[in-house]
């Protein structure tokens, strides 16, 4: 293929991405969750009035006084934000504080081999630097040989879009969970710290749009020193641009931009001096919002943002200070608590698991919720709650910061972690909680459930042992003693409950693959075996099934059903959406899907679609819909009712929704008013659960 027609297809690839550029939330449409500007919006901005530094104080001597001598100011060699349309294309200066930060971000943990883009259309990776993923795609001149050092130090960053890219993105929409994709990002996480976090970039680019209903100049400034702080916090060097339109009519965007560059002495790619020469500015004349740039223009937008990425890194470490290859993970050092050995019991007393006896009061449902929030800190645990579904009474649970790992299969008793303690909770006849520590080793659940219930009524959990490796334990139901089964040499990593039969599944830990294999440990102490990779498995109740998905190439989804004893393995196309949560019926049978509708341009949610799958006929069926976001969903016990959860937005806050669907009338009861009030910050359900209480607990 010769170069003009491979950049004509190219051109032809993108010419649906690009239809439209904007189409972003209104204005006070969603709260920035946990982002909150840590400085007010500066002052309206006011025609040209320059932003100088302050004038350094005169002291006059007093007669017969000498003064003793004194130093030298160092000038101020930031460009005047009032010139901005004479800074440089690339900038030519970086300070020692963004020096110092850099390093400091890359001993935290960032990245020296990674970029983020955090921009609009006119910063996918099919206009902004994505062919330099490429080999085929581009050839450097003789004289810029040397940008092939920075384009393979940066390999891999280049032709993705990321978390913080999407078609309509701006100043606001990179701050709100709204605009956040639920199956890659955390519950309240926002576009920007969700990139972040999967990416760990040093560097950042910033090119955003400033649409939405009611934009002012002075709001687009709020929106991007929140981005610019949160990027300086977390040790990441951001460079601002320039844009090539003037939607706002004054150009004070660029303007603000560049005092914002002035202010916090940051690099600035000034993409607006670099299409002045072009055509129309580089603007598209066919299209009529004056926003969107030409396709020619593209290649001076990947090629100049490329030089400033190469002249920025290359300030950076200009000074001779050691870069690690790869980032060294900080060494938490446990609690004084947590070295000790474990003061666990080696097994369970068989009479406090034991069933009820036949013709006892079996108790009364309840829900067990856990709750948490992410603010400006980060994410809180708020512990965990019941609720009486039939009084709609709240109780909560002592311990604020525990989490629900698992619920034992009569439901009179469930496991909670604490940090490193994992603790066998009920509530006796008087509603008294009731407490066993099983573990102070145990294994976090931040990557997923650390401890299971078998059906029989016994135990499985994920622990450390003297040397810090994981162990796979297992406390039988009939009060034998504690045992360690076999992993295969890997490390778990999370548990796939419940368990049934004579075997226990589970994820391993793998560096560098995207999907994580499933293994399986049999309980008579063979060797464990690798199932596969499967992305996002569950099992069902009777440990029989195991549903996962597949993500196809064309951005659709795929249901999978593998029967664990036969080996079968079926697929259905799911419907459009993306499936964020699922729930199997206590018989097994029937499957809830819980799938985000999302604009495929933009990535903004519009809440859930609800589907019944029937695992036996494979036959799909559509109930009510669900508003809000990170959307829970729940069988009850009877199999003809479901419980969502989600988080609603409501008078620029967080609030939490919890409901009660019948399947039958396809008709929704709430219980928001039970629930905690709303915050600042974003409030959601991490995870919830049946249980059966004493008849006694709870309400009359």
């Amino acid at each position: 293929m010769t170069r003009p027609s491979r950049y004509a297809l190219l051109i032809l690839m993108v010419l649906l991405v690009l239809s439209a550029c904007a189409a972003p939330p209104a204005e006070g449409e969603a709260p920035a969750a946990s982002l909150t500007p840590a400085k007010t919006a500066a002052a309206a901005f006011q025609g040209e009035t320059a932003v100088t530094p302050s004038a350094e104080p005169q002291i006059t001597p007093l007669p017969g006084e000498t003064l003793p001598p004194q130093p030298t100011p160092t000038p101020d060699q930031r460009l005047d934000p009032a010139d901005w349309r004479d800074w440089p294309v690339v900038p030519e200066r970086i300070s020692p504080a963004l020096q110092a930060l850099y390093r400091e971000g890359i001993a935290r943990g960032n990245s020296p081999h990674a970029f983020s883009k955090v921009g609009d259309c006119q910063a996918i990776k099919e206009v902004l630097m994505g062919l330099y993923d490429d080999p085929m795609r581009y050839r450097l001149p003789e004289d810029e040989q040397y940008l092939a050092e920075t384009i393979e130090n940066f390999a891999g960053s280049f032709n993705r879009d990321g978390q913080a890219v999407k078609g309509g993105y701006n100043a606001a929409a990179v701050l709100s969970p709204m605009w956040a994709d639920p199956q890659v990002c955390e519950p309240g996480e926002s576009p920007l710290e969700c990139e972040y976090r999967v990416h760990r970039p040093s560097i950042a680019l910033i090119s955003l749009e400033v649409w939405w209903d009611g934009r002012t100049p002075e709001r687009y400034e709020q929106y991007m020193r929140t981005i610019i702080e949160f990027y300086l916090e977390n040790g990441v060097v951001p460079i601002l641009s320039t844009k090539a339109d003037n939607v706002e009519g004054d150009h004070s965007i660029n303007r603000i931009t560049a005092e914002l560059a002035y202010e916090y002495d940051l690099p600035l790619w000034n993409f607006w001096l670099a299409v002045q020469d072009m055509p129309y500015a580089g603007l598209d004349p066919t299209r009529p919002d004056g926003f969107h740039i030409s396709y020619e223009a593209w290649t001076v937008r990947s090629h100049t943002a490329l030089e400033t990425l190469d002249a920025v890194w290359r300030m950076l470490n200009q000074q001779d200070v050691p870069v690690p290859e790869t980032a060294e993970t900080p060494q938490i050092t446990p609690a004084a608590s947590e070295t000790e050995e474990p003061v666990s019991v080696l097994f369970l007393p068989a009479e406090l698991l034991s069933a009820p006896e036949e013709g006892a009061d079996p108790g009364k449902p309840a829900l067990i919720l856990s709750l948490a929030e992410r603010g400006e800190t980060g994410t809180q645990p708020l512990g965990l709650r019941l609720l009486d579904p039939q009084s709609g009474a709240l109780t909560e649970l002592p311990g604020g910061t525990r989490a629900l790992q698992a619920v034992s299969p009569e439901g009179h008793f469930w496991l909670v972690s604490e940090g490193t303690r994992l603790y066998l909770q009920s509530l006796d006849q008087a509603g008294q909680p009731l407490e066993i520590l099983l573990d102070n080793r145990a294994v976090p659940p931040s990557a997923g459930q650390t401890a299971a219930w078998g059906l029989d009524g016994s135990i499985f959990l994920l622990a450390r042992d003297s040397e810090g490796e994981t162990r796979l334990d297992w406390l039988p139901a009939d009060g034998s003693e504690r045992v360690s089964l076999d992993t295969g040499g890997q490390q778990p990593a999370a548990l796939l409950g419940p368990s049934a039969g004579e075997r226990v599944y589970w994820l391993a830990e793998c560096a560098g693959c995207e999907i994580p294999p499933v293994w399986s440990s049999p309980l008579d102490g063979g060797e464990a075996a690798e199932l596969g990779a499967y992305l996002r498995p569950a099992l069902s109740p009777d440990g029989a099934r195991m549903a996962y998905l597949v993500e196809n190439e064309d951005g659709t989804e795929t249901l999978g059903l593998l029967d664990l004893i036969n080996g079968a393995d079926r697929q259905l196309p799911l419907p459009p959406g993306a499936l964020v949560d699922g729930a199997w019926s206590a018989d097994s049978r029937l499957l809830a899907l819980l799938m985000a509708e999302r604009s495929d341009y933009s990535g903004r949610q519009f809440g859930f679609r609800t589907y019944i799958l029937d695992a036996n006929t494979f036959s799909l069926r559509q109930v009510l819909e669900l508003d809000g976001l990170n959307g829970r969903v729940l069988y009850a016990p009877d199999g003809v009712q479901l419980v969502r959860a989600s988080t609603l937005i409501q008078d620029s806050a967080y609030r939490l929704h919890l409901e009660q669907l019948d399947l039958r009338s396809n008709t929704a009861a709430a219980y928001d008013e039970s629930l905690p009030p709303a915050g600042e910050g974003f409030l959601w359900v991490q995870s919830l659960a049946w249980v059966q209480l004493p008849a006694s607990t709870l309400s009359p």
